[in-house]
């Protein structure tokens, strides 16, 4: 079974050598034993995988043009040293945010 790894900063890259990197906001799979060898790296962190009953469609899989669009749309400030992750981990975190407002607050009038 495979283990999900996160660089885990919200900007940014971790490069281990040999031209591997771990982008911030993206997940990364990695075996056992990689990630025996990997753990050690204060920047990685191990993360679980959330499934949800929604399926979604992966940020990054959009153009660093859509992103803008949909970062602009959120009301994300987007400036032009923003790379694709950054957009993406702004992104995400909204979306994190909004699940975690529905249902807390209810009214009860």
């Amino acid at each position: 079974m495979d283990v999900k790894v996160k660089y885990k900063h919200e900007t940014g890259a971790l490069h281990i050598g040999s031209g591997r990197f771990f982008y911030a906001g993206e997940t990364y799979s990695v075996s056992n034993d990689e990630w025996e060898h990997l753990q050690w790296h204060e920047d990685l962190v191990e993360v679980e995988e959330v499934t949800t009953s929604n399926p979604q469609v992966a940020l990054d899989k959009y153009t660093v043009d859509e992103l803008k669009v949909m970062a602009k749309d959120a009301g994300i400030e987007i400036t032009t040293n923003m790379k694709k992750a950054d957009i993406v981990a702004a992104l995400e975190a909204i979306e994190v945010n909004a699940h975690a407002d529905t249902g807390e607050s209810k009214s009860t009038e």
